[in-house]
């Protein structure tokens, strides 16, 4: 069985803004800047052995904000320059009610079928706690959230959730022994 790292994308792999309080992804390819460390952090990473995953909700889709042609091309990008295996997408909103948008583990679940992983060896990073709830909900223990203004203000959770605080996700690196 193989093991993974899935990571959030948006403020995690790449920049976003904040405004309000609220985190905005990109909607245009022109607007969609990787952060600079992330090469080498996913290198090192796969190096260990480890699936570099993503996951995203990207509801601009579903709401007619953003052209499906412009994920294309950032996601094209992503896989055609990093040591990424899969990117996993949720384009619905909250009101399509689908079983992937996080909170819900169905990318979790996707990944986990797709790659035959072991979840007791993978790990969810992200910078929302919609991010560890949907990780927590597939199964998989290894939950890292970034603290960031937003983190904690987007979804109530009345369960107990065992998860970890970093402060920037090259510490990954440091917690898999390296």
């Amino acid at each position: 069985m193989s093991k993974a790292i899935f990571w959030d994308r948006d403020g995690i792999i790449n920049q976003i803004n904040v405004k309000d309080g609220k985190s905005l992804s990109p909607r245009k390819f022109s607007n969609f800047k990787v952060f600079p460390f992330v090469y080498e952090l996913l290198t090192e990473i796969k190096k260990l052995g480890y699936l570099n995953l993503i996951f995203t909700n990207q509801p601009d889709i579903s709401r007619g904000l953003m052209e499906l042609e412009e994920l294309n091309l950032m996601h094209n990008f992503l896989l055609d320059n990093y040591p990424i295996s899969k990117i996993y997408v949720c384009p619905h909103s909250n009101e399509d009610n689908c079983l992937c948008r996080k909170p819900l583990p169905g990318m979790i679940y996707s990944g986990i079928k797709d790659f035959s992983l072991d979840t007791q060896k993978c790990f969810v990073v992200g910078d929302r706690i919609s991010d560890i709830i949907a990780g927590d909900a597939g199964g998989i223990k290894n939950l890292y959230l970034l603290k960031k203004s937003y983190s904690l203000t987007s979804y109530a959770y009345n369960q107990e959730l065992s998860y970890n605080l970093i402060s920037d996700i090259r510490e990954l690196l440091t917690i898999l022994g390296k």
